[in-house]
């Protein structure tokens, strides 16, 4: 055999065995890939949102090496409300594109809203992919910067906003976030420096607004906070802040949920009675447990508590565990307590208060950590006069979530009730700082205990 003849045949065995490494290669992570969940979906939803994940999920059958056919159905599935079965595959397309920033952040976007403690992880290597993929996004620095906010971990947030104005001076959700920081420090000069810039977007104008009436009462210049106050009043609601990944998935909506994002846009404008004006057709068309809750929280809102009553106990007849109709059905039976006190017999008001009761302790039996349902319950007893059993449920409020200003607030007001005057001024102090400046109760109230209290 030939030198040349013999190096052909040398090229040829490790062409094939790579081939055959190549195959075997293949079938192993073929093998290794999860299975593709099935998505349950109720007999209630469109028919072409029902075509629409079909394809989807035979899209990520054949390609499961594709992180783009799993994050595309993660995405459907988030668009349209179906966020907790979005999430198996959003991590999955995490796993097969670890470097895409888009992936973890929108498994964070669900957790915004029920659980932002555990959407920190997901935002921060959002921001850390990010800083190498995506700089131009500044999306992710700033919701993790508002976390921090809320936590009050004001040096972690100051950071995240000033990288982002590093890349965009201008950006008005950076400066609205570090003139609410400057505020919590007492620091009005940079405050007012940050806000102003904030007040110049449409995005941040009115909430600018609402805040430079705050700087300017803790200065002292009153007629200056009444003017900053009118203007907050009179400007027209401020635009939902830009989101390119959002926008990525809220265009693959489908019937229902396009309502659902235009009843959020009309809220967001403050045009209640129009939102629950659509949530009313949703609720005839698709009439299940998710159409009836999202009405009976728009009615509550506009205050019509009959008729969310209504609906909210059609909800559960569908869904009996419902949370958030248990939730929301505690809060429409305490206002509507709280009315019937004003203007009706006592025993009314109090078979309203515990009914309201009954339901937040519901919630909490179904979610042990929900601070709000604490809260309403805590309201409930307080009316009562279950003095001791509103403390506690105050107190577990402030525990879940130690941000929430009114869980301060409430606590502060029954300890004060009760006698325990150092500890309430600790909560009303707290309350004072994360109450929003259009919110007086928190000041007001500590203003009179200090009066009422002190020599």
């Amino acid at each position: 055999m030939t030198r040349k003849r013999l190096a052909g045949g040398v090229c040829l065995v490790l062409f094939l065995a790579a081939l055959g490494f190549g195959a075997w290669l293949w079938r192993h992570n073929r093998r290794q890939m999860p299975p593709v969940p099935e998505v349950l979906l109720s007999n209630e939803v469109d028919r072409s949102l029902v075509e629409a994940i079909a394809a989807a999920r035979q899209a990520v059958l054949r390609q499961p090496n594709n992180a783009s056919t799993w994050g595309r159905l993660g995405m459907l599935l988030l668009a349209n409300g179906f966020a907790e079965q979005a999430g198996a595959f959003l991590q999955q397309a995490e796993k097969l594109q670890p470097n895409d920033p888009r992936w973890p952040y929108l498994q964070a976007v669900p957790l915004l809203v029920r659980d932002r403690e555990a959407a920190v992880p997901y935002l921060r290597r959002a921001v850390e992919l990010g800083e190498l993929h995506h700089p131009s996004n500044p999306t992710p620095r700033l919701r993790l910067a508002e976390v921090y906010l809320e936590k009050g971990e004001l040096e972690s947030a100051e950071q995240l906003c000033r990288t982002a104005l590093e890349r965009q001076p201008d950006n008005p959700r950076a400066h609205f976030n570090l003139g609410v920081i400057a505020l919590a420090r007492n620091d009005l000069e940079a405050s007012v420096t940050h806000l102003t810039r904030a007040a110049a977007s449409p995005y941040a104008r009115r909430k600018a607004y609402i805040q430079l009436a705050a700087v300017y009462q803790r200065r002292g210049d009153r007629a200056l906070a009444e003017t900053f106050s009118r203007e907050a009043q009179q400007a027209k609601p401020d635009l939902i802040w830009e989101d390119p990944y959002a926008a990525g998935y809220q265009q693959l909506a489908l019937g229902r949920q396009q309502d659902f994002l235009t009843a959020e846009r009309l809220e967001q404008e403050g045009r209640l009675a129009e939102e629950a004006k659509i949530l009313q057709t949703v609720a005839v068309e698709y009439p299940d447990d998710r159409s009836y809750v999202a009405l009976g929280v728009a009615l509550a809102k506009i205050g019509n508590y009959a008729a969310a009553e209504k609906v909210l106990r059609k909800a559960l007849q569908q869904a009996p565990d419902k949370i958030n109709a248990h939730f929301t059905l505690g809060v429409v039976l305490l206002r509507k307590g709280e009315r019937q006190q004003q203007d009706g017999p006592a025993d009314a008001a109090a078979a309203l208060f515990r009914a309201a009761a009954d339901s937040e302790r519901r919630v909490l039996e179904l979610k042990p950590d929900h601070a709000m349902a604490y809260l309403v319950l805590g309201m409930a007893v307080n009316h009562l006069g279950q003095k001791t059993q509103a403390l506690d449920a105050f107190r577990a409020a402030v525990r879940c979530r130690p941000e929430l200003a009114n869980a301060h607030f409430q606590l502060g007001e029954a300890l004060a009730a009760n006698g325990q005057e150092a500890e309430a001024e600790i909560h009303l102090r707290h309350a004072v700082e994360l109450a929003p400046a259009e919110d007086p109760r928190p000041r007001e109230a500590l203003d009179r205990l200090r009066k009422t209290h002190r020599p």
